[in-house]
């Protein structure tokens, strides 16, 4: 397990570890918070890093309950709102 220290302005400190949360691989556990002025943050975080499979499969289903599987390499996925889920990464057929 890895150990980071982010200290900064409080809003970007908070951007730099919700952008770092979303990443697939990485767990943060928040371990210590400190505030030393309304406008400075210090957070101490325990990053677990979980490497992904370089090969994900994206697994979609329509209504009717029909499923589409689509095979994908560095799939990255970022979830916009809840529920709401935005997929990246490279397809490749190997018959084409």
């Amino acid at each position: 397990m890895l150990s980071i220290t982010v200290k900064g302005n409080a809003h970007k400190v908070n951007h730099f570890l919700y952008e770092l949360s979303q990443l697939m691989e990485l767990k943060l556990i928040p371990e210590e918070v400190e505030v030393t002025d309304a406008e400075e943050r210090e957070v101490t975080c325990d990053v677990q890093h979980q490497p992904a499979s370089k090969l994900s499969v994206v697994r979609l289903q329509d209504c009717s309950g029909c499923e589409i599987a689509i095979p994908m390499l560095d799939l990255v996925c970022a979830e916009l709102e809840d529920g709401k889920y935005v997929l990246t990464g490279r397809c490749y057929d190997l018959f084409s």
